[in-house]
């Protein structure tokens, strides 16, 4: 469209801020760049990376990680692909809250993996916050994972702890043991009026079942 010349609104379409880089950010990849820092790293990512995810998570989720149960990838689409592709095959289901970002159910992700998206929808009146019955009514024993995008893309919902404790007391009750949950929370330092995100893995009997995905390619 905009090569016939024609006007787009870009903020409804590339989900990215519309600020750029800290410039400590920019000064650090230009060093590396001039110290020959500039080879292949680790599969998993470089020690140094991973343990200060480690103490980010401690530090401002009250997460409690160890280096080696962190994976740094080349960006969060691929993270999000590489998690559904390894816990889900055919027969499984993903449950996915919609409006949603179009990547998550399509065959870019949940249909590769083999898996079948169960669309959950969320209302207006509701803020596009998941509501729990809802929830617990989409949920089967062929359900494998659960998407939480919080704050969400495309919808902006930021769904208090009050709203994530709800969704997780579905998934404790014995009938719901069975589902994993892939929280993407690269939108976490995009929220608004003092509301404090909170990590869904650090919500109670939460650790052990969620795979928590995040980036550097949102934040400030």
């Amino acid at each position: 469209m905009k090569s016939r010349g024609e006007v787009v609104n870009g903020a409804l379409c590339v989900g990215q801020p519309d600020f750029p880089p800290p410039p400590e950010a920019i000064r650090a990849t230009a060093d590396a760049a001039s110290q020959g820092l500039t080879s292949y790293t680790g599969v998993t990512g470089t020690l140094e990376l991973r343990s200060a995810v480690c103490e980010y998570l401690s530090a401002e989720k009250g997460l409690t990680y160890k280096p080696d149960e962190v994976l740094i990838a080349s960006g969060g689409k691929q993270a999000i692909y590489q998690v559904v592709v390894a816990l889900c095959q055919a027969g499984d289901e993903v449950v996915v809250p919609a409006p949603y970002w179009t990547s998550y159910p399509d065959l870019n992700i949940v249909r590769l993996s083999g898996a079948s998206p169960v669309i959950l929808t969320t209302t207006a009146k509701q803020g596009y916050a998941i509501e729990p019955e809802a929830l617990a009514a989409a949920i089967k024993p062929s359900t494998r994972m659960l998407i939480v995008c919080n704050p969400s893309n495309p919808t902006g919902c930021a769904m208090s702890r009050e709203q994530c404790e709800a969704v997780a007391e579905v998934l404790r009750r014995p009938e719901n043991q069975h589902v994993y949950v892939l929280s993407d929370e690269i939108y976490e330092r995009i929220t608004f009026d003092g509301l404090k995100h909170v990590s869904f893995a650090a919500l109670d009997g939460m650790w052990e079942r969620t795979l928590t995905i995040n980036g550097f390619s949102k934040a400030g």
